[in-house]
């Protein structure tokens, strides 16, 4: 394998992804994996699995949000959906200004993908985890009759990832979900600092008040 070589691989996953499909490498030999790796910008776009099965799993997962993924609407109400957010409650209180501003709804997953690795890599477990925030999200919006667009957006980091979002579709409103007991997480302060800080449009923080069990001293 030589350095042009790579660049086909390269060439050939733009066309592909031109085309809305997915291309993935598996079983690569040590010898191409390390020709790859010292060729600036290739490794870093090039979708590398550790095997046929992740491929494959990723590729599954993938079809299943893009088959049922709706198109995230301009200047609509945008709920991140992260582990450790109260989903369900953002969803809710969305939902009423939703209703009053007359303004739908965007259901956005953040898929957090380290820098070393190309935007396209399978992760599966972490894939799933996206889609299964989804869905809850979804669930939360069917119980309280709301029309919503949802989608999965791969993002190098969750914070930077959402405000980049933001301007991009001209979110009017973002919502954040927390939980009484998970406020002192630090990355549930660190992405409020940041939209407080930097985001272009209203930013609200939905959080309950916490029951006997959590109640804050």
């Amino acid at each position: 394998m030589s350095e042009e070589g790579t660049k086909t691989f390269l060439e050939a996953m733009r066309d592909i992804q031109g085309e809305g499909a997915r291309i993935v490498l598996v079983n690569l030999p040590d010898s191409v994996y390390q020709v790859m790796r010292c060729v600036p910008g290739v490794r870093s776009q090039l979708p590398i699995a550790k095997s046929e099965e992740e491929a494959r799993a990723s590729l599954r997962v993938g079809a299943a949000i893009s088959s049922t993924e709706k198109p995230v609407c301009q200047g609509s109400i945008l709920i991140p959906l992260l582990t450790g957010f109260d989903i369900e409650y953002a969803v809710y209180v969305a939902g009423r200004a939703a209703r009053e501003l007359k303004q739908p709804i965007t259901l956005a997953s953040l898929l957090v993908v380290p820098r070393n690795k190309a935007l396209n890599t399978p992760m599966p477990e972490e894939e799933t985890n996206a889609v299964d925030l989804l869905q809850r999200a979804e669930l939360a919006a069917k119980r309280n009759s709301l029309p919503y667009a949802r989608h999965v957006e791969r993002v190098r980091d969750a914070e930077e990832g959402l405000l980049q979002l933001i301007k991009t579709y001209k979110a009017s409103h973002v919502y954040i979900g927390a939980f009484a007991d998970h406020i002192r997480d630090e990355q549930f302060l660190r992405m409020v600092e940041i939209l407080l800080h930097r985001a272009p449009c209203n930013v609200i923080i939905a959080r309950q008040a916490p029951d006997d069990e959590h109640r804050l001293e």
